[in-house]
Formats: C-alpha cells, structure tokens, sequence
C-alpha cells in the first residue's frame, strides 16, 4: 500500500509557524476542494461508504471545514510564498 501511494500521488508540505496561520489555511485549503466542481472522488472510494453524507458527498474524509470559505486570491499569493 505505501508502494501505490508514493507511485500514484502528490503531495505538498509547507511550513506555516503561525497557529491561527495554519488552522486557518487548513480550513480554506478543505472549503476549496469540498467546493471544487472538477475534485471528486473516484467511483471507487471508500468513503462512498461512509455513513456520513457529508464525507460522501464532499469526497473528503474530514467533514469539518466543509462547503465555507475558499482561498482567496490574497491567500493563493501568501501560499505561494511559503511553497519556496
């Protein structure tokens, strides 16, 4: 299994050593994608299975930070700083 994550995704870590920073970047980072028209899970996810609707429905496993507020242009451009 950890063979086919590393072969078959991305991922991206950046350091953000403020709390609130970070939390909030978190919860607009999931706002984003949940909100996201193209991002979808695959018709073979789990979570399609969850119990929960709002995991179902979102693709994400984490139901908290769900359907708020996106990143904003002002963040894209401070993320893209700490991306570096």
């Amino acid at each position: 299994m950890t063979r086919h994550i590393q072969d078959a995704c991305s991922f991206v870590v950046f350091k953000v050593d403020d709390e609130s920073d970070r939390k909030t970047f978190e919860s607009k980072l999931i706002s984003t994608i949940s909100l996201c028209e193209k991002c979808r899970a695959s018709d073979a996810w789990l979570g399609l299975r969850c119990t929960n609707r709002r995991v179902r429905k979102s693709g994400l496993w984490n139901d908290k930070e769900l359907y708020k507020q996106p990143l904003s242009s002002a963040d894209m451009a401070r993320l893209s700083t700490l991306l570096v």
